[in-house]
């Protein structure tokens, strides 16, 4: 290596440490409110919803997302978020969109800082859609005593709920970092699960079609969980519960590094179960 690269190497450390002790100091100026740094203010809008719909289609930045069913007052939309952020409402073709729009400059990156109490809530009449599909870059979303015909959530980063809700045909959830949990559901089409950094638990919940569960890092749990063909790997983590009814565990589950002989008796004929995990181990029981 020659004097020059040593030179650039050593001058790039030399600013990142500087770069951090001076954002410690500010922050510490700032008795450690990033709000007050970002120069970021948290407000309350309300926005009326107009019209009649059986889909929705959100697409939010930083802010949680909660679905409410109410029997008083008006539909609407409320939305607690950094004051940047400016919202689109509207009804058109059938379905309701609801849209984050930010107006932070490019290098104000750190937006999402702060924001941890930002949250949409949507207040409905209704507790049956035809389509639910949400898209969140920071937030979780949680729904609770729904009925859909379709399912379709992606969450960057963000936990994804599901409990009492039944779904005529298929769910899809995709999370790069964060939990699901799918609790007390119905589903009569197939569920696919993709999730980067995230445990997966299906608590009491059918499924009539195919499942398909994948985590890259992460557990995958199983609680009396009703299924036909299941599918579930992971690269770190275990495998574990009980599964109603019997399964053909051909090939047999695989754990590379871990303890993979714990799962009932393969029954020939039955529905096709597939478990691997590359590091945990695999345990299941018939519930």
């Amino acid at each position: 290596m020659n004097k020059m690269k040593k030179f650039f190497i050593a001058l790039a450390i030399l600013l990142l440490v500087a770069g951090s002790g001076i954002c410690i100091t500010i922050l510490a100026m700032n008795e450690f409110n990033y709000r007050k740094v970002i120069n970021s203010t948290i407000v309350e809008n309300t926005h009326a919803i107009e019209g009649s719909y059986t889909n929705i289609e959100i697409d939010e930045s930083i802010n949680d997302v909660e679905l409410v069913y109410i029997t008083e007052g008006d539909e609407r939309v409320e939305t607690r978020s950094l004051e940047d952020y400016k919202y689109e409402v509207k009804v058109e073709d059938d379905t309701l969109f609801v849209k984050a729009i930010n107006n932070r400059k490019w290098y104000e990156f750190y937006t999402w800082v702060g924001a941890t109490d930002c949250k949409t809530t949507i207040y409905v009449k209704n507790n049956e859609f035809n389509s639910f599909k949400c898209n969140i870059s920071t937030g979780d979303i949680a729904l609770k005593d729904y009925k859909f015909n379709s399912l379709n959530l992606d969450v960057t980063t963000g936990d994804i709920i599901l409990e009492n809700v039944e779904v005529s045909n298929d769910v899809v959830l995709d999370s790069s970092t964060g939990d699901i949990e799918i609790k007390n559901t119905n589903i009569n089409g197939k569920l696919t699960v993709k999730l980067s950094t995230g445990s997966v638990d299906l608590i009491n919940t059918t499924v009539l079609g195919d499942s398909y569960i994948k985590s890259s890092t992460g557990s995958i749990k199983f609680d009396k969980f009703n299924g036909q063909k299941i599918e579930a790997t992971t690269s770190t983590g275990s495998i574990k519960g009980s599964l109603v009814g019997d399964h053909d565990y051909t090939p047999r589950p695989k754990s590379d590094t871990g303890d993979d002989d714990n799962y009932p008796e393969s029954v020939s004929g039955a529905p096709v179960c597939i478990l691997k995990t590359s590091t945990g181990d695999i345990n299941i029981t018939k519930a």
